[in-house]
């Protein structure tokens, strides 16, 4: 990852830097039940927003959403950096699993071990939410995070 790239958690004075980031990828915008900036970490470089992501909590699920990096920053591991950071921040408060809907990286996050499922499937409090229900063409692939239980020392 580039190194003076900061990870931080994600601050409203942020907002409408995050909106054009996530316009520029065609991405979901952040609307009123988005969690934003609490569920949020962004990628900063000299203050100036490079990149985002967001997992939502409903309950023992988790939406993972608005991952995006700036075209120049993609390929060093970042988009990898905070997937990772949102899913430990959702881990952390109580999510059991992670969902997403994507139409551009399903290998993306199939490397990062997300696996697709009927969308369907998902559990209710995630089904309603705007970007799985209204915001996400119905072309999008559904996939699933099992967090799973941690290893017994």
């Amino acid at each position: 990852m580039v190194e003076d790239i900061v990870l931080s958690p994600a601050e409203e004075s942020m907002r409408a830097a995050a909106e054009r980031l996530l316009a520029t990828f065609g991405l979901a915008t952040l609307d009123e039940a988005s969690q934003f900036p609490e569920q949020y970490v962004a990628a900063l470089i000299d203050g100036e927003l490079v990149g985002l992501a967001g997992c939502e909590l409903h309950g023992a699920d988790a939406l993972l959403r608005s991952v995006a990096v700036e075209s120049e920053f993609r390929s060093r591991g970042l988009g990898v950096a905070l997937t990772e950071e949102a899913l430990a921040q959702a881990r952390e408060g109580g999510a059991k699993r992670a969902w997403l809907l994507t139409t551009t990286a399903p290998d993306f996050f199939a490397r990062l071990g997300f696996v697709p499922s009927d969308r369907g499937g998902a559990p209710a409090a995630i089904a309603a939410t705007v970007e799985w229900s209204a915001a996400c063409p119905a072309s999008a692939v559904a996939m699933c995070l099992d967090f799973g239980e941690p290893a017994q020392a």
